[in-house]
């Protein structure tokens, strides 16, 4: 007869298998094998399936949650939501700002809205930014759009992941995320949390990229500074990280200055101290001159007596 403990064991298996093969066949929404750039961002528009502390769920979209993530108001699931996201480089993405969309539009299908590079045109589909695209007869174009353009594209996000444009344009007032032109910006903090595309650093939390050039090793609780830029979306984006040394050499020099004055100081006190030993010997060499002198005097009273 077989253990009740072994019987349990095997559940419990065959339990953990189900749950990672359902994980593994989450849809993307960049399709299989789709080249991304961690670090690029996109927008996630759809109904909130489901909500937890780590991962929600737009639509059929899995999204990650870390602490930086900032989720602007009560949200529920049922909600029409836009999503501000990060896409990692396995095509998964990771929330970087959630809202309610208001008005809620009367389409309720999930929508995914990302700025890219042309790769390919053909008649029933487009590769924009290393993501494959469906085009329809219903698909709007506006322009002439050629390969290399850099293009906004609005598309449906289908339960399997595959991607459908409602609306294709020229991106013309929109900036390549790789192209790092916007407004910069410079900031020295503690690294207070890392994830592989956000990291909060002194308090303000900074997109790191594949183009952001990393000057050492880092870990939670490192003292650093750098440089970035203001990405058109609002977000900041590093350019640059390194160790904030120049920083702690600055206030072991604000030490050593602060030690000279408090010599300083002490030695006006030991020059204090020498003025009042001299002024002490004064006094005594005035006594000394006076007992003679009023010695001499009661001298003479006494002779003028006789």
């Amino acid at each position: 007869m077989h253990s009740p403990r072994i019987g349990l064991t095997v559940v419990l298996l065959l339990f953990s298998a189900a749950l990672i093969a359902g994980c593994q066949a989450a849809p993307s929404a960049f399709g299989a094998g789709a080249e991304t750039k961690q670090g690029s961002e996109v927008s996630l528009f759809g109904l909130v399936s489901e909500i937890g502390p780590e991962a929600w769920r737009v639509g059929e979209q899995p999204l990650a949650i870390a602490r930086e993530t900032e989720i602007k108001g009560l949200i529920v699931p049922g909600d029409f939501v836009k999503v501000h996201a990060v896409q990692l480089l396995d095509g998964s993405l990771l929330a970087r700002e959630i809202e309610v969309q208001d008005p809620r539009p009367t389409d309720l299908r999930p929508e995914l809205e990302f700025v890219g590079l042309v790769e390919t045109i053909s008649d029933i589909s487009w590769t924009v930014g290393g993501k494959a695209v469906v085009v329809t007869p219903q698909t709007e174009i506006k322009g002439a759009i050629i390969d290399g353009d850099l293009v906004k594209v609005h598309a449906f996000l289908g339960s399997d992941g595959s991607l459908t444009a409602r609306e294709i344009e020229l991106a013309v007032d929109e900036e390549p995320q790789d192209e790092r032109t916007g407004e910069e910006f410079e900031f020295e903090g503690i690294v207070e949390s890392m994830t592989p595309a956000l990291w909060t650093i002194g308090g303000k939390v900074v997109a790191v990229t594949e183009q952001t050039e990393l000057e050492g090793q880092f870990a939670i609780g490192d003292e650093v500074k750098g440089e970035g830029f203001l990405a058109s979306d609002g977000s900041l984006v590093a350019r640059e990280i390194k160790a904030a040394e120049g920083l702690d050499d600055a206030n072991g020099q604000g030490d050593q200055d602060d030690d000279g004055e408090d010599e300083d100081q002490s030695g006006s006190g030991q020059d204090d101290s020498d003025d009042d030993e001299d002024d002490d010997e004064d006094d005594d060499e005035d006594d000394d001159s006076g007992g003679p002198g009023s010695g001499s005097g009661d001298d003479d009273a006494e002779e003028d007596d006789d």
